[in-house]
């Protein structure tokens, strides 16, 4: 990955380090993947509150997920997709600094109790993951395969509309060579609904029960 390309595309993508008032510890931490933590933060610019990842310098899958994000998510614009609001890789730190969703996780709610999703609210919740996965197959320029949906990278903002996060394993995917430019990753699920034969129709069945069926 070549950082000064992913400035290019957008070159208002990158923040400083001052910019980025953030703790790291317990209380700020918003959870924690298999690269790095995510903690609240906040962007004196823009005066709100954001989440931001911090990749783990000892992982070399996480500075692969974190090119890939830089790579690809700052040029995507969908109401449904988790806002990559910059990165910054300075001071030996990889951060990336995204807008903060106020009801945190899907998982959270679904297997941890946080609160009750009401039927309608999962069906909502359910029609906007399908609707920013046609928008990555079928809608942006190319295909997008994010090859690692599951209820923990699907985000919930105040009105617990979802939006899709964490594009560390996403490809690009020309659109005439279909699922044979990508190997298989993350969950069955992920499989489902991004590259099998049946994908489009595991898309509008999967994105349903991934939300409702619990």
């Amino acid at each position: 990955m070549n950082f000064k390309e992913a400035q290019d595309q957008r070159s208002s993508c990158t923040v400083s380090w001052l910019d980025v008032q953030i703790t790291f510890r317990g209380k700020k931490m918003l959870g924690q993947g298999g690269f790095g933590g995510v903690y609240k933060g906040y962007l004196r610019e823009s005066n709100s509150n954001t989440a931001v990842k911090k990749v783990s310098r000892e992982s070399k899958q996480g500075i692969k997920e974190y090119a890939s994000e830089v790579r690809i998510i700052c040029r995507l614009r969908h109401k449904h997709l988790v806002q990559l609001v910059g990165w910054c890789h300075q001071k030996r730190e990889l951060l990336l600094v995204y807008e903060f969703m106020l009801n945190g996780r899907l998982d959270y709610h679904l297997f941890k109790g946080r609160s009750h999703l009401t039927w309608p609210i999962r069906f909502k919740i359910a029609q906007g993951l399908a609707s920013a996965l046609l928008y990555l197959h079928d809608e942006w320029e190319q295909c997008v395969v994010h090859r690692d949906i599951k209820s923990s990278n699907i985000m919930l903002d105040s009105n617990f509309n979802a939006k899709l996060g964490d594009f560390g394993l996403a490809r690009l995917v020309d659109n005439d060579k279909g699922s044979q430019t990508t190997v298989l990753a993350g969950t069955m699920v992920t499989w489902l609904l991004n590259v099998s034969p049946l994908a489009k129709l595991a898309r509008k069945q999967t994105s349903i029960a991934l939300v409702l069926s619990h």
